[in-house]
């Protein structure tokens, strides 16, 4: 979230600076920043953010500066033509380059996590990965709203991610904050927990059933936390009614 935060802010900077809004300069654009991508993730194969937080803060999000803007591009440009497009041939050809990309590179098509800017294995795969998988998850979407239709809970999921984004975390470790409390008390049962993992960082996976409880916890407190945020919007734009 705060990568996603200060990507949102650069890319507000550079939406002042070069007047975007056009067709040519979107594109120049996208091309320019896909190409400080490729730039970045080689830079970071090579090991430049290493321990250096700012380095890392800078690589991680220029990269992601081509996500978001091709977001906004596809919304302007793109998205009308890929709706017409054939759920089963677009699937299909989204998994054949990724299969085909398996059989060539194998393990090396993965990365992991963008936190560290450290875990890529090619300057150019990740892009395309990322472009197939969403893609791919775009058509899926597609075909199942159309069966859905309008689901007034599926419809507040769908529009409250960022939120859902927001504040996950917090939720998913409650189980994890239960386990650690009864350890502090004294209590036994427990004794498998790693308690410095959980102190030093957020994403501790202790057991199948601890791992399923904070999914659900995750969820229902992130939604719990969107409808106040709604509510609070509501009451403040009535207020603003009122007074004018």
């Amino acid at each position: 979230m705060i990568m996603l935060f200060w990507v949102e802010v650069g890319y507000m900077v550079l939406n002042r600076l070069l007047r975007l809004g056009t067709r040519k300069r979107d594109y120049a654009l996208l091309i320019l920043l896909v190409v400080v991508g490729f730039v970045d993730l080689k830079l970071c194969m090579d090991g430049l953010p290493g321990a250096k937080r700012l380095y890392r803060f800078a690589l991680r999000t220029l990269w992601y500066l081509q996500f978001y803007h091709m977001g906004r591009m596809f919304r302007l440009y793109w998205e009308k033509q890929v709706e017409q497009w054939r759920l089963l041939h677009t699937c299909g050809i989204c998994c054949a380059v990724n299969v085909l990309l398996v059989c060539a590179c194998g393990d090396k098509v993965n990365f992991i996590a963008t936190s560290g800017m450290g875990n890529f294995n090619s300057w150019w795969m990740p892009l395309c990965t990322s472009i197939t998988g969403t893609l791919f998850w775009y058509k899926v979407m597609q075909m199942m709203s159309k069966r859905i239709g309008q689901v007034r809970i599926v419809d507040f999921v769908a529009e409250n991610t960022f939120t859902t984004m927001m504040c996950h975390l917090i939720f998913v470790n409650i189980p994890n904050f239960v386990v650690y409390l009864q350890i502090r008390g004294g209590g036994t049962a427990f004794g498998d927990f790693p308690v410095q993992k959980f102190i030093a960082g957020a994403w501790v996976r202790y057991s199948p059933a601890s791992r399923l409880a904070g999914f659900v916890c995750g969820l229902l407190g992130s939604l719990l936390v969107a409808w106040i945020i709604n509510k609070a919007k509501e009451w403040i734009a009535g207020l603003r009614c009122v007074e004018q």
